[in-house]
């Protein structure tokens, strides 16, 4: 595509609709590599990850069709699972997502990577938006982009975004009493709104990016015949503050902490306790003290009840 068309269409669609579709972005090599990885390593008993499903250090486990039943958080991490960490790698920082980027953030020249996940089937994420979670502090300026490594059916319980709702804005911590009332103010979101959920059956190249103040989530696997395998990762141009960051010295520490990638204007975040060796060696570590009790059970539900 037309870096000129590619641009219009992208700053139009997100701009009115809160997200957009890049159809064929991602080259089918690509994938390929990273699903062969992906198969061999979830048949490996002693692979350990961290799943944002369930908040828990786990082992594979599988359906009876051989679906993963957990996604896996920051797969371009896993120096235990090197090829799997370099496939991943090299779809989340392709060219077609620095110029996306760059579409949306045009007095931008370089992006941050923050927080990737590989799914091989639907967990069912309840509705909700990413700035409660992780957000640039001028929200809506972290971007999150969702890499579909299969076609895409109704039965795979697809990702959906709620047209418009980023205009409505922020859901701000202090204004609810936590993690459940903010869900259920997204539900009041949606109701007094009359918002609509956008199933996006996407194929297999596609990428669908989205804006962190978007309503958005994904659907139940309706049909255990049904796999969805899929990346997401998340975006913020280099200088802005992330949410988390309390001060300008954080800021400072961040710049700090960037590190390079496959894209040289794309770079990901080395936080303490977030780099490569920490799942390779700090996961089973915290594995023991969870399996002791030492580490809490309580921690948001993301799944969907139905």
């Amino acid at each position: 595509m037309n870096d000129l068309i590619m641009t219009l269409s992208i700053q139009q669609q997100y701009s009115e609709l809160g997200y957009c579709v890049i159809r064929d972005a991602i080259p089918s090599n690509l994938i390929e590599d990273c699903l062969r990885s992906l198969e061999l390593i979830k048949r490996r008993k002693t692979f350990l990850y961290y799943s944002q499903s369930t908040h828990r250090w786990i082992r594979p486990r599988c359906s009876e069709r051989g679906y993963l039943y957990d996604s896996i958080l920051n797969p371009s991490q896993q120096i235990q699972a090197p090829a799997l960490a370099s496939s991943v790698r090299k779809i989340i920082y392709h060219d077609i997502v620095f110029r996306a980027l760059s579409a949306l953030f045009p007095s931008h020249r370089d992006f941050v990577s923050w927080q990737d996940m590989l799914f091989d089937r639907s967990t069912g994420t309840v509705d909700h938006l990413d700035s409660w979670y992780l957000d640039t502090e001028s929200q809506g300026h972290l971007v999150g982009i969702w890499f579909a490594l299969e076609d895409i059916y109704e039965q795979s319980g697809p990702f959906f975004v709620s047209p418009g709702s980023h205009k409505l804005g922020p859901i701000n911590k202090q204004d609810v009493a936590g993690h459940d009332e903010f869900l259920a103010s997204i539900q009041r979101r949606i109701r007094q709104h009359d918002l609509k959920k956008h199933s996006l059956l996407v194929r297999k190249g596609d990428i669908v990016i989205w804006n962190s103040l978007a309503i958005h989530g994904a659907f139940g696997c309706q049909d255990e015949e049904y796999s969805r395998k899929s990346i997401t990762s998340h975006y913020y141009p280099v200088g802005c503050r992330r949410n988390d960051a309390a001060s300008w010295n954080d800021l400072i520490r961040d710049f700090k902490s960037l590190r390079a990638t496959n894209h040289l204007r794309i770079h990901r975040l080395s936080k303490p306790g977030r780099t490569p060796l920490f799942y390779a060696v700090g996961g089973p570590l915290l594995a023991i003290r969870q399996q002791l009790g030492y580490i809490s059970r309580n921690s948001w539900n993301m799944r969907r009840s139905k």
